[in-house]
């Protein structure tokens, strides 16, 4: 993943409070998924209610969002025109057609526009959170992290354009329209035609959407346990949250006592950290 698009990733989760986009932003996820996100991947590991591990899941009713709360912008600067307007800051669109040009100053400015917003999330979520920690406790062992989906945001459409260097340029005119708004690039019924697309990272507008963010949490081991166990296990003392289920003997752990050993808790910046990279590499 490149710095451009770590960038808006961590836009989007500061200003969604907590959400992440799936990527390729597209990729669908679900309620109940369960996955490992490490080293900029997310590698898909099944979901809740598969057969083999049978976990009710009670979704909740979607929740409209405000979408200006999600919509982003950064190094970028809009330049609008109306059908039948002369303006030499966009003298390459035609004159009689709405345009749009959006110029980005800056490597990894982004343009991200979302239509129709909804949140849904996991209804019985403390017991599907017991039921999860008892049926996955024996996977922690395995060399790779647990996080389960327990909010998607679903949205209608989209559009979201990453700038590749600090000229990137896209200019678009689009057939019956009077005016053009930058809510507009996330339209499907539009017929938007190309005039420039320059240095461009990432570009997909009037996108399909559906469930392309979500929220999810990590299944760690106890912080009261991590305690006594680094008293009783000298690797405990600087063990990194990832490899303590590892250093606990296989046979310790049982469906009966895993609610003793492990919890889920809230996807941290550290954790986003350890997924992204840093933004210099």
């Amino acid at each position: 993943m490149a710095n451009f698009e770590k960038r808006f990733f961590k836009d989007i989760y500061k200003n969604s409070g907590g959400f992440l986009p799936t990527w390729p932003l597209g990729r669908q996820v679900k309620l109940g998924d369960v996955v490992d996100i490490k080293h900029r991947r997310m590698d898909y590991l099944g979901n809740l209610s598969d057969p083999l591990l049978d976990i009710k899941i009670t979704p909740g009713p979607d929740e409209s969002q405000d979408e200006t709360k999600w919509q982003s912008s950064k190094s970028v600067t809009i330049t609008l025109k109306a059908a039948g307007e002369t303006n030499p800051e966009v003298s390459n669109l035609p004159i009689d057609k709405a345009g749009i040009k959006v110029e980005f100053s800056k490597s990894g400015g982004f343009l991200f526009q979302p239509k129709g917003m909804n949140i849904n999330r996991i209804e019985n979520l403390v017991s599907v959170r017991s039921e999860a920690i008892k049926k996955l406790s024996a996977e922690l062992f395995s060399m790779r992290s647990i996080f389960m989906i327990v909010e998607v945001g679903i949205v209608e459409s989209y559009a979201l354009t990453i700038s590749e260097s600090d000229s990137s340029l896209l200019e678009l005119s689009v057939e019956g329209e009077q005016s053009i708004s930058t809510k507009d690039l996330a339209r499907t019924d539009l017929n938007f035609q190309y005039k420039t697309e320059s240095q461009l990272d990432f570009n997909n507008i009037g996108a399909e959407g559906g469930s392309i963010f979500f929220k999810c949490e990590k299944m760690r081991v106890r912080r009261d346990k991590v305690v006594e166990l680094r008293q009783e296990l000298p690797s405990f003392l600087e063990a990194p949250d990832d490899v303590q289920a590892m250093l606990i003997p296989n046979s310790r752990i049982t469906p009966e006592n895993a609610l003793e050993y492990f919890e889920f808790t809230p996807l941290t910046l550290d954790d986003l950290e350890v997924f992204l990279g840093t933004l210099d590499e």
